[in-house]
């Protein structure tokens, strides 16, 4: 699984352009349908068929991944104006290097609170008096409210109103939000509100994070930086729930994972908006720095020879999508003589 997923994820960036955000979206909802789904079918299928029969089923419906991977095929190389192949990833600058560090960040605390909370949920049912047939049909209610706002979010994500960046940090907030409201607020009542609000919250920020991606890191490095950022993840998905239960076990209930990942999910809020903060400011400089060559380096190189008269032009263009630094593209304009 950890091979799969980094792909899976950053070949919807390569293959998609105008409706980038749309597929990324429906590529998460296909995701959560199946977290909702499986435990059921995985369920009937052990009283069915038993647990050893119910493994080699999961078996064969995960080789069926092997036939979705051979669909994969590459793209057609991209080509420059003047017919040379155009470089399809480029050295990350210091600028991008900080940017992602501080990305990472954002990452660990949101799967360290994120995995904590998964982790306790049903026991933290148990500990409210709530029986555990129950307590399992209750923890659908969060899988069915995230995948529905995954669908909301596909619909409305190529809306020009629609801000993916605002939106993925407002899911984080909302699921710190929640977190926090189990710990101080425990109530049979509100398990499955609090469970839903948490589903809506978390269904947001995972539909939008491979376009997030794209637009702080662009596309050329797409796999290089969803590499990295799911390699923090996984690590924080590892340590995250042993702190959780450190807590749990000191304290003697659950609520005080509850308390640990609603900490680390607004934290991890926090370092977003940061992130946020340090892009708008690297773009600032860059669109700057482009004004500047524009009005400075300009160039006009006349050339003659024996049959017409051509004019060469270098100029400098600011690409958004381009983090490290303007293009240079040089034209050839025959000049017709008067």
């Amino acid at each position: 699984m950890g091979f799969i997923l980094t792909p899976s994820i950053a070949i919807v960036g390569y293959y998609f352009d105008k409706y980038r955000p749309l597929a990324s979206v429906l590529t998460s909802c296909a995701h959560s349908a199946g977290t909702m789904v499986a435990p059921m079918v995985t369920v009937a299928f052990i009283d069915s068929f038993t647990w050893h029969g119910a493994l080699l089923i999961t078996a064969g419906v995960c080789m069926h991944m092997v036939l979705g991977g051979m669909l994969f095929r590459p793209l057609p190389v991209a080509k420059t104006t003047n017919g040379t192949v155009r470089k399809k990833t480029a050295a990350l600058s210091s600028g991008a290097i900080k940017k992602l560090a501080l990305y990472c960040v954002t990452a660990v605390c949101f799967n360290a609170g994120s995995e904590s909370i998964l982790m306790f949920s049903i026991k933290y049912g148990l500990e409210l008096g709530i029986p555990i047939e129950t307590v399992a049909q209750l923890c659908i209610i969060r899988d069915v409210s995230s995948t529905l706002i995954r669908f909301t979010v596909a619909i409305i994500s190529g809306s020009s109103c629609f801000n993916r960046r605002i939106a993925f940090a407002s899911g984080i907030s909302l699921g710190g939000a929640a977190a926090l409201l189990f710990f101080f607020a425990p109530s049979r009542a509100l398990y499955p509100v609090l469970l839903c609000v948490y589903g809506l919250g978390s269904g947001v920020t995972y539909s939008l994070g491979a376009s997030v991606n794209v637009d702080l890191f662009g596309v050329g490095n797409l796999l290089t930086i969803e590499g990295i950022v799911n390699f923090a993840a996984g690590c924080a998905s590892f340590i995250g729930p042993l702190i959780a239960g450190a807590m749990v076990d000191q304290f003697g209930n659950t609520r005080s994972a509850f308390l640990f990942g609603g900490i680390m999910l607004l934290t991890s809020a926090l370092f977003f908006v940061g992130v946020l903060l340090l892009n708008r400011r690297q773009v600032n400089i860059r669109r700057a720095s482009v004004a500047s060559r524009k009005a400075s380096r300009r160039s006009f190189t006349v050339a003659n020879d024996d049959d017409d008269e051509t004019m060469t032009m270098t100029i400098y263009d600011d690409d958004d999508d381009d983090d490290y630094g303007c293009l240079t593209r040089t034209h050839k304009v025959q000049r017709v003589g008067m």
